[in-house]
Parts: C-alpha cells; sequence; structure tokens
C-alpha cells in the first residue's frame, strides 16, 4: 500500500540525521546542489493503523546535503535550491517496508542523476540497503521505544547506507576520469535568474547557512556586495565601537540598503545575529528609523555571562553577542553588590558612569562567586548570567523614548504615536 494512498501529510516524518562512516580520499572540485524529485513510502500489505510514519523530501534533501559536506565529496554544497552550482545531484528515493510486526523489513532504492549546469547527464547511478529488525517493545505503541526501534533507527541506518554507496560511487568516477562538467561561462540569464533565488532565500530564510550562502553568492555576482561586509560584522564583531564604526561606515555607502539588510537579520535564528544586527541599528540613530516596526515584531533578546576576576585572570567566556560598554559596567556593579553609585565610586572606577542607562535593558541573575586553583595560584573571579533586550536598546537609540524592556508598551506607543512622528 503506498503511504500517498493513506494520505502523507498525517504521518509523522522521519528524520534523517546524516552519518558517514569516513570522510573522502577523492574529493570533486566542484560545487554541488541537491534536489529530491520524488519519495516514495510504500508498505506492503501493512495495515493502516500501524502506517504511521514516512520520509520528507525537504528532510531527505536536507540530510543528502549534511552527509555529502560531511563526508566531503564535492568542494562546496550548497543550501539553496536552485543557487548557481557546479553540479545538480537529482534524487530519487524509494523506502518498502513489510507488514511484519516483530521482524520488520526495511529496504531502501535510490537512484541519483549528476547533471552539469545546462541539465546535461554526467552519471547515473542506483543502489539499494537492506535490514531487518527483531522488535522487542510492543506493535502498538506509536511513540517512545516503538518510534526508535520501528522507524528511526533502523530507516536512518538503510538510508544513510544508500548515501554512502553513492558517494562511493561518484567518487570513483571522478578517479577514472568520467565526470568532467563544460567550463562554458553562465549565461547573463541564468545569473538573473540565480540572483531572484538568492534574494528570495535572504529574504525568507531564518538559518544561519543559508543566509550566510545567500550574502555570499549574491556578492560573487555582482549584487548586494554591501550584504557581506554586514553578515561579517554580526557574526563576527566582538567590539562595540569597531560595529558601530563599520555600520556608521556601511550606511554612508548606502543607507537604504544597509538599514534594509540589518532589518532582515533580525529574523535570523542566532541570536547573537539577531542582537549584534539591534545594535548596528542603534548605532545608526534616527536614520534607521524604517526598521523600528522589525525591530519591535522581532525584539532580539540575547543571554549571556559576564565573567569578572578578583584574583588572576578569567579565561574567555564562549561565543556571545557584543554588550555595550555601560552595560558591562552595570553587570560590573551587579558583581560587586553595589546599591548607589557615589562621586567617590566614581573616582574609583570611572567606567561606572552612565550604568543607570542600562537598568532599562539588562536583567542580571544573582552573583556566583567561584574559587579555584591553577599551577599553584588561587584564582577568584565573579559571573553574572544576564539577559539582554538588544531590541529595546536599539529602539531607544533611534527613538529616544525610554520604554524599558516590554515589547508590547513598545508596540503600544508606535501605534499610538512612533509611526505618526515624523
Amino acid at each position: 500500500m503506498s503511504a500517498c494512498a493513506a494520505g502523507t501529510d498525517n504521518l509523522r516524518v522521519i528524520h534523517i540525521t546524516p552519518v558517514s562512516a569516513r570522510e573522502t580520499s577523492y574529493q570533486l572540485p566542484y560545487s554541488v546542489g541537491v534536489e529530491f524529485s520524488e519519495i516514495q513510502n510504500n508498505r506492503y500489505g501493512e495495515p493502516v493503523a500501524v502506517a504511521i510514519a514516512r520520509l520528507s523530501k525537504e528532510d531527505l534533501q536536507e540530510s543528502l546535503s549534511g552527509f555529502l559536506e560531511m563526508r566531503g565529496t564535492f568542494r562546496k554544497v550548497k543550501k539553496i535550491p536552485g543557487n548557481l552550482a557546479d553540479l545538480i545531484l537529482q534524487a530519487n528515493l524509494v523506502l518498502s517496508v513489510n507488514s511484519d510486526l516483530t521482524t520488520p523489513q526495511y529496504s531502501v532504492a535510490m537512484d541519483v542523476k549528476l547533471l552539469d549546469q545546462e541539465n546535461a547527464c554526467l552519471g547515473v547511478y542506483r543502489e539499494s540497503a537492506d535490514a531487518t529488525v527483531k522488535l522487542t517493545v510492543s506493535p502498538f505503541l506509536q511513540d517512545g521505544p516503538y518510534w526508535e526501534d520501528r522507524w528511526l533507527n533502523p530507516v536512518n541506518q538503510v538510508v544513510n547506507l544508500a548515501f554512502e554507496k553513492i558517494s562511493r560511487r561518484v567518487e570513483q568516477d571522478l578517479v577514472q576520469n568520467k565526470i568532467r562538467p563544460p567550463t562554458a561561462p553562465v549565461s547573463r540569464a541564468r545569473r538573473a535568474q540565480v540572483a531572484d533565488v538568492l534574494a528570495e532565500a535572504f529574504r525568507s530564510s531564518t538559518r544561519t547557512d543559508v543566509l550566510t550562502e545567500a550574502v555570499a553568492d549574491q556578492a560573487a555576482l555582482g549584487v548586494l556586495n554591501i550584504g557581506r561586509s554586514l553578515l561579517e560584522t554580526v557574526a563576527r564583531e566582538r567590539s562595540m565601537s569597531v560595529l558601530q564604526a563599520k555600520a556608521e561606515a556601511l550606511w554612508k555607502t548606502d543607507g537604504e540598503s544597509t538599514i534594509g539588510i540589518l532589518a532582515r537579520i533580525l529574523w535570523a535564528i542566532d541570536e547573537v545575529w539577531r542582537a549584534n544586527a539591534a545594535l548596528a541599528l542603534g548605532s545608526i540613530g534616527a536614520r534607521a528609523r524604517d526598521a523600528i516596526p522589525v525591530l519591535i515584531e522581532t525584539f532580539p533578546q540575547t543571554r549571556g555571562v559576564k565573567r569578572f576576576p578578583e584574583t588572576g585572570r578569567v579565561a574567555g567566556s564562549q561565543r556571545q553577542a557584543i554588550l555595550p560598554e555601560n552595560c558591562v559596567a552595570f553587570l560590573r556593579s551587579v558583581s560587586l553588590e553595589v546599591r548607589e553609585v557615589t562621586p567617590a565610586l566614581i573616582r574609583a572606577l570611572p567606567e561606572l558612569v552612565g550604568l543607570e542607562d542600562c537598568r532599562n535593558y539588562v536583567e542580571a541573575d544573582p552573583v556566583i562567586r567561584s574559587t579555584y586553583s591553577l599551577s599553584g595560584r588561587i584564582l577568584v573571579f565573579s559571573s553574572v548570567g544576564y539577559t539582554f533586550y538588544a531590541g529595546a536598546y536599539a529602539l531607544r537609540r533611534i527613538t529616544g523614548q525610554e520604554i524599558g524592556m516590554d515589547r508590547r508598551k513598545w508596540q503600544q506607543w508606535w501605534e499610538s504615536r512612533g509611526k505618526n512622528d515624523n
């Protein structure tokens, strides 16, 4: 019985986690895009009540891309469907499972075509993989151990084995000099088509790897050059002053594109990217007014830990978003358990100037003091966990309003007054 006939939308998707037995010794010096054109989930003779699982075209496409990247079969695996790649790996897959409730058998048949940019076929490959599992759990459960033993683990096993076999075949063809794509330049029409694909991926995706690929490849096509600089800035920069300087310089180069791209990054999955993009918009100030609705809707915030040594030096912390200097000073005051900032304290610790401003944008956890020994030295430091409301901080820098960390209050201000202010 075909899963399509039973209504695949009601079936649980089996997620494939790519696992490669080893890295390849024969990497193809080309980039590749992966496409799954057809998926069939066949369960011959199996009762509908047990037919609860299926493979997904989108998940398989991502899994095979991850497998090829892990194995290193190709120089570069493109993540955006329709992007410009040297080769296209076009796959069909059929998963068949018999109806035995205690000793089910699984079979995968995979057909692959390797195409060049003009859709000329460079190779055709067909591989299969099989497995039999003896179940020790109840066949009437649909979750927990049954799901893993009946579906997740054995299907992952056969699909990854099929991936492995296909990869080896492609690599063997490379060694035998059977894969030689033409080197004709990409046509202007094709470049324009790819530029549209990349622009759409940049607008619609929240995955950081897709955003990175979209910006890098747009730059390679001579489109959105400013985007690469902005993405590198929000992804890698750790200094607030450098972030401000770069955002200002890029705004002077192309203000509309700079604000538009930073606003787009606010939708990214990576909270460090979101927070740093908000800070970059805040550093541009009132000129970033067009980004206010997106800042309110996404309202970026980030969690982190700041360590303050009392004796010795403390090793660097994990990757975190940039924190403005006055907010670092605020956390320092928390670690010192400062109740009031007096003139005498400011003379002793000048960095505490202006920390009151950050109480509206940072929530600090209780201080944790730690002591440990290293090479005979006793090291003591204070750790302060925090939540930094980067969106609220940026909105204050752009609008001059002191509304604080409540997104709903910012939304109310924008709807009632802000959008009408000039």
